[in-house]
């Protein structure tokens, strides 16, 4: 987020006056010298006095480079000019030699008079002043006040030296008066004030700081210890945990420590097993649940917050200051929630009769988005097979449930992965599909056999999802075991390879790339021309669920089951950013939290998110939320969801037996199709919609598969489209072949 200067200046003095209220030193000094806000003239001085001269040229040289000016070089060299003489003093002979050759030879003999002095001896003793005893408390303190003069005088501190006057608690009384009375009844304002804080450096980069603020504060950061543990950084991993380990003797914290010992000790190169155990015992444990997981925030949340409340004060200060008159604070913009923004809720039923749920209140579907500006949304239930073009392919083969669903890209064929791993290739002979008049279309279509062959994957030993990816007459497929590669024409298995781990979604990145995301959370890319891996991503903590590509953006973004969305730049892929799926309306990670799918929109820069409970938009590469649809309960779980080929509508597949049509860009519910009739249920056996397709070209026609292995073929009646305001009353158009 991006906010100007002196608002971003001003938050860092609060926060800088925060660490130092709360005691906490060493993040207050990280932090001036990352930000480069404020110059510590009394810490530095400090350092001077107690000798700690790498201290001192260190904070120095995070906020001045020694060529910037005469006044920076001659403070570096007055800091390794006195270190000299101390070494001196100790008779400590070569380690004067050292500096002087080391430290000091960089300065320009012309330039500095007592530099000179000091290169021109034949002997380090043989020049008088350096041969005199010193007193160095003394010669300290005067070191010390000739660096402030220069401090003054240089141009590229003179703005950072002086701390504004603020109210004691400026920060903490600030965010006590935005959000009064705080929805979490778990951690008190001042934790949920440092985890914003925490939030805030790691998206400035001032990741020192915040690493050394986790362990001041108590705030153990487990994907950081885990990093470390990886690395077999074990020094490193040890320094940060004993920062955590006479926390009242914390039982799960020792835990850690002990098993950190114990794989240490053994020198395991596989940690796998550890880290396995680490998580095992976090999940395990309530209390290293809340000690060990970052609550879930909005991005830039303090800087959104501090932002709000100055685009309050400031027209505020200026119309009042002539005046002399005091600002009421009452109507400050308050928030409920800390870590999340306040969205209105809209309900999308609003006419009587709504359902009610098991508690009585009537069952809703919601809305949520940024504004409050909404609109009522109607939708059209359909509910007889003569209000839309309705095609079930034939199949006698009905043996398990439509696993995967994928149109061809001309749009005249469509693949169906079953549970069992099998293919069924459902093509049209008459290839004029692609006329606009739908009834054409729909009797235009046959089932067309494969001459004997089949089309079988492996069947892996985990339970993974089935994935398809197709690459003109070419399908790369898996169900859980080895990855198969068909040619469609011929239905010829052409060959199979296997990843160490299973694989749960690919896609082509292009026409010689692919993105393989795996069961173990990682995901791969690879050249299959040159059969070279590009690179492996890691980020994930559980299963990758799905992947999706934008060519204008030139980013991956990758889902999983952990409710993580990351996006990945294929410029030297590196993460971008990243961000948990969350409901907007508790402002907790959806139950459960697995990202179904995800797709982007015919602009390659909105993306579709799918979960059991909600759909959500967001606007990539900065994934920024647009706008969440929450399913009423009577309909959900959600089971499939995709665009349609030109972006306009939404198309859901319900549990319930329906599908639902949105509009993409508001996620008003346009239509309600219920498959009950046409799938020809019976009391005993409902039949539902497990996934779904869109048409490449056609923007009204989806095909379904469902849970009875069946394949529908469905277009609205109305000239229109699933757009339209009503559907005309066109009679029966259904046709089984």
């Amino acid at each position: 987020m991006k906010v100007d200067e002196i608002t971003y200046q001003n938050l860092i003095m609060l926060l800088l006056q925060f660490l130092d209220e709360e005691n906490y030193r060493e993040t207050r000094h990280s932090l001036e010298q990352e930000s480069k806000v404020f110059f510590n003239v009394d810490y530095f001085g400090e350092c001077v006095i107690n000798g700690k001269w790498e201290q001192a040229e260190k904070y120095l040289a995070a906020f001045t480079e020694l060529d910037d000016n005469l006044y920076s070089r001659k403070l570096f060299f007055e800091l390794r000019k006195q270190k000299y003489f101390e070494v001196l003093e100790r008779n400590d002979d070569p380690e004067a030699v050292n500096i002087l050759w080391k430290d000091l030879n960089m300065f320009s003999v012309s330039q500095e008079n007592d530099l000179a002095k000091l290169s021109s001896s034949d002997s380090i003793r043989v020049n008088v002043q350096l041969s005199l005893r010193i007193d160095t408390p003394s010669t300290r303190v005067e070191l010390r006040n000739d660096l402030k003069v220069l401090l003054k005088l240089n141009p590229k501190l003179q703005h950072k030296l002086g701390f504004p006057r603020l109210e004691k608690s400026g920060l903490l009384s600030l965010i006590k008066l935005i959000c009064p009375n705080p929805e979490s009844k778990t951690r008190s304002v001042k934790e949920e004030l440092i985890y914003l804080i925490l939030q805030f450096l790691e998206e400035e980069k001032f990741n020192d700081t915040a690493h050394i603020l986790e362990q001041e504060s108590k705030i153990f950061n487990l994907d950081y210890f885990k990093q470390h543990v990886i690395n077999g950084e074990w020094d490193k991993a040890d320094k940060y945990l004993s920062a955590f380990t006479n926390m009242d003797n914390d039982e799960c914290l020792m835990n850690i420590l002990l098993e950190m010992q114990k794989q240490k000790d053994l020198e395991v190169l596989d940690r796998t097993n550890f880290l396995q155990d680490l998580e095992n015992m976090v999940e395990k444990n309530a209390t290293c649940r809340d000690k060990l997981k970052f609550p879930n925030m909005d991005k830039s949340r303090l800087l959104t917050i501090i932002k709000q409340s100055m685009e309050w004060w400031v027209p505020r200060y200026a119309h009042v200051r002539p005046r002399n008159e005091n600002i009421s604070l009452e109507s400050i913009p308050k928030v409920s929630s800390l870590f999340h923004v306040e969205s209105p809720i809209i309900s999308e039923y609003h006419n009587q009769g709504a359902p009610l749920d098991q508690s009585g209140n009537e069952s809703r579907e919601l809305t949520c988005s940024a504004t409050d500006k909404s609109t009522i949304c109607e939708s059209t239930e359909i509910n007889e097979p003569s209000e839309c073009y309705t095609l079930v392919l034939p199949d006698d083969s009905l043996a398990e449930r439509v696993a995967r669903l994928i149109y061809s890209y001309s749009g005249d064929s469509i693949v169906a992965l079953t549970d069992d791993a099998t293919h069924k290739l459902q093509m049209w002979l008459n290839c004029q599909h692609s006329s606009e008049k739908a009834n054409e279309n729909v009797k235009s279509l046959v089932y067309q056999l494969s001459n004997g062959l089949t089309m079988n994957n492996e069947i892996g030993k985990l339970p993974c999802n089935p994935c398809l990816a197709l690459n003109g007459p070419y399908l790369l497929s898996a169900s859980g075991g080895k990855i198969s590669v068909f040619n469609l024409d011929t239905f010829e298995k052409l060959t199979t390879f296997a990843e160490t781990t299973s694989s749960t979604y690919f896609i082509f990145l292009n026409q010689s790339t692919l993105a393989f995301g795996f069961h173990d959370s990682s995901i791969l890319i690879h050249c299959f021309l040159t059969k070279m891996d590009i690179a492996k991503l890691e980020g994930h903590q559980r299963q990758i669920t799905c992947l999706a590509f934008s060519q204008e953006l030139n980013v991956l973004v990758s889902s999983g089951a952990d409710a993580l969305l990351c996006v990945w730049n294929a410029n030297g892929w590196h993460k971008q950013s990243s961000k948990f799926l969350r409901s907007l309306c508790t402002g907790q990670l959806p139950d459960p939290p697995v990202v179904k799918h995800i797709q982007f929109h015919q602009d390659q820069i909105h993306l579709l998110v799918v979960n059991e409970r909600q759909i959500d938009i967001y606007e990539a590469p900065l994934l920024d939320h647009q706008i969440q649809w929450i399913i009423r309960d009577s309909d959900a779980p959600i089971t499939s969801a995709t665009y349609s080929c030109n972006g306009e509508s939404i198309y859901v597949c319900c549990r319930a037996g329906c599908i639902k049509v949105l509009v993409s860009t508001t996620l008003q519910v346009k239509y309600r199709i219920d498959l009950s009739i046409s799938a020809q249920t019976t009391a005993c056996l409902q039949v539902y919609p497990l996934v779904i397709a869109a048409h490449p070209t056609h923007p009204n026609q989806i095909a379904v598969g469902l849970s009875n292995g069946r394949v529908y073929i469905l277009e609205p009646q109305h000239s229109g489209g699933w757009r339209a305001t009503r559907l005309e009353d066109q009679g029966l158009k259904h046709q089984q072949p």
